[in-house]
């Protein structure tokens, strides 16, 4: 493998030494901050492509770490990962493997705090074509966080691997350690990634002006910015081409929202905000399993102490649907509780509200979720809530092993646009629709409703360009 090591005033400039030196496919093993500017370690060598000596293909991610390893590594970097680690609160003579992850986290984090400073240093704005903004800025963005990702994620699975133990009971306490470290360190690339995302649309700004004016009015009425219109060209390109802005829009939507089935196995823990129905989600989620499987096989677990009548609620619909529910308020109680339901078919668990702001609540979900780490998590998303908000609440929970989300309190939402963008925009399949609070609607399938939430959308859109004369009339009645 031919690894070579380039010096530059900035990311800018490394970037383009490395393309003009290695190419465009060159990868990007790591980059950090030097006296006179940024070091990057690149190779020229396709990874994906490697085979070892029996012709046999090599892991990519493995590559990485090898060729990481044959890498020197600069006094200043050592210098500075024992600085974070202090920072931390751990000390030098921490053992490697219980720290390598947190390390890891200090390493990307200052790594993409460089890209940032340097980003924003080197960056003139500039008037371009639709099609031609920033494309340099975001391929260097986009090729830096490939790199923090490449590396963040070789040495989480290096750390992950426990080292051999005399018995089962004492590797169980370090196993729990590592799959916390792992769920620090994904909230840690999520939050680069939402940096990232951010800064990819606002040096777009300049080109807002280049949108056609009903374009505009009707990604307004739909709650979404003009930066998520210039982070989709394809929208723009399609109106061009004769295509109606509404089926434009429709279009995009759909292209990023993805469905997934409701849970009909297994460890499913719901998760979310406090107030976004979780508890009724998870009575209609009961309701929805026992027509398609009959009783027998369910049970339910709340683990939510906190808010007041929380267990009694549970409690009341499980006695309606003949259905046992458990209680479960730490998590030895709750890996007991589990092991006594593993003959179950379905077992629902029941959360307390999470607090974006607080970090305590964040630690205890994630200290039940290693309860069950083969367990799904479905996340309660509240469509009525203000974009903003559900966009911080994602960036926090993006540690967080979700699976698949359920829309709540949609009868409650004049703007579902911004959550199905924001569901695009991080991957999340939707497995259910919750249209009202009301038990006897039931819960809609994602599968077979996507298409009419997003037809819903725009009506909703339409009218709020177009507002009827009942409507302005009631409206006056109002003010």
């Amino acid at each position: 493998m031919k690894i070579r090591k380039f010096k530059a005033a900035n990311s800018h400039v490394g970037m383009r030494m490395i393309r003009e030196a290695l190419g465009d496919d060159a990868s990007i093993l790591a980059c950090y901050e030097v006296a006179d500017g940024v070091e990057f370690i690149a190779t020229g060598d396709d990874l994906s492509a490697m085979v070892n000596a029996k012709g046999q293909p090599v892991d990519s991610e493995a590559a990485r770490v090898q060729a990481m390893a044959s890498a020197v590594t600069p006094p200043e970097q050592v210098q500075r990962r024992q600085s974070n680690l202090r920072h931390l609160g751990l000390s030098d003579d921490t053992p490697a493997r219980d720290g390598g992850v947190t390390a890891s986290i200090s390493s990307v984090g200052h790594s993409a705090n460089i890209l940032m400073r340097n980003t924003r240093a080197a960056e003139k704005p500039t008037k371009t074509p639709l099609r031609a903004v920033n494309t340099d800025n975001q391929q260097s963005l986009e090729k830096s966080l490939q790199a923090a990702s490449a590396l963040a994620i070789g040495r989480s699975v290096a750390a992950a691997k426990p080292a051999a133990a005399p018995a089962v009971a004492t590797a169980a306490a370090p196993a729990q350690q590592s799959q916390a470290d792992i769920l620090a360190l994904k909230q840690e690339l999520g939050s680069i990634r939402h940096w990232l995302e951010n800064h990819l649309r606002q040096s777009s700004v300049s080109s807002v002006g280049q949108l056609p004016d009903n374009l505009l009015q009707w990604s307004d009425a739909l709650g979404l910015d003009s930066h998520w219109l210039l982070s989709k060209p394809a929208v723009h390109d399609a109106v061009n081409a004769g295509l109606s802005v509404p089926e434009a829009l429709a279009k995009s939507l759909a292209q990023g929202v993805k469905t997934s089935a409701l849970p009909s196995q297994g460890v499913v823990f719901i998760v979310g905000p406090a107030g976004a129905g979780k508890t009724t989600l998870v009575n209609k989620l009961v309701m929805s399993d026992i027509r398609r499987a009959g009783h027998g096989g369910l049970a339910l677990i709340t683990t939510d102490g906190n808010r007041l009548g929380a267990q009694e609620q549970l409690r009341a619909a499980g006695r309606v649907l003949d259905v046992p529910v458990h209680s479960a308020f730490t998590p030895d109680e709750l890996r007991e509780t589990l092991a006594r339901l593993s003959q179950e078919r379905l077992v629902i668990v029941d959360t307390a509200g999470l607090q974006a702001r607080n970090e305590g609540s964040l630690k205890a979900l994630a200290m039940q979720l290693a309860c069950a780490p083969d367990a799904d998590v479905m996340l309660a998303l509240p469509t009525d809530a203000d974009p903003r908000s559900l966009r911080a609440l994602m960036s926090r929970c993006a540690g967080l092993p979700i699976s698949a989300v359920a829309l709540t309190r949609v009868d409650m939402s004049f703007a579902l646009a911004p959550t199905l963008s924001l569901l695009g925009d991080y991957g999340l399949p939707v497995a259910a629709i919750n249209q009202s609070p009301r038990m006897t609607d039931g819960i809609d399938a994602a599968k077979k409703d996507i298409d009419v939430l997003i037809a819903q959308t725009l009506v909703q859109a339409d009218e709020c360009m177009n507002p009827t004369p009942a409507a302005n009339a009631n409206t006056a009645l109002t003010a």
